[in-house]
């Protein structure tokens, strides 16, 4: 049982610190946003406004309420395409890789299980 109760004590660590530092509010769309960024941004793929839309299986107004808001808070900005002017880029702010740095390192602070 210690084994559990220790998986339990970092799940509600990761939680704490997500609460303190990540701009998700509860919301687990808010929080597929922010990871689907973040593994685009650490893939080095570019990443379309339109594509947001299509890869997370929620609705278009909630996807688009928190992708606005990580634009004015100053997490992520949008770009256009140097050739077509109907394509917007996201791409990531200083704010967002260095928050989504240190998640990364608590991630990978927490011991494997046994």
């Amino acid at each position: 049982m210690p084994n559990t109760l220790q998986a339990i004590e970092y799940a509600q660590a990761i939680r704490t610190w997500c609460k303190e530092n990540l701009p998700f509010d509860e919301s687990v769309v808010a929080y597929d946003l922010l990871i689907l960024l973040a593994i685009k941004f650490a893939k080095n793929e570019r990443v379309s406004v339109k594509q947001i839309f299509v890869l997370l299986p929620h609705s278009y107004t909630a996807v688009r309420q928190h992708y606005m808001r990580l634009i004015k808070d100053g997490w992520i900005e949008c770009v256009g395409d140097g050739e077509d002017k109907r394509i917007k880029y996201i791409v990531p702010t200083k704010k967002f890789t260095d928050t989504i740095n240190q998640y990364a390192k608590l991630l990978l602070a927490i011991p494997p299980p046994v």
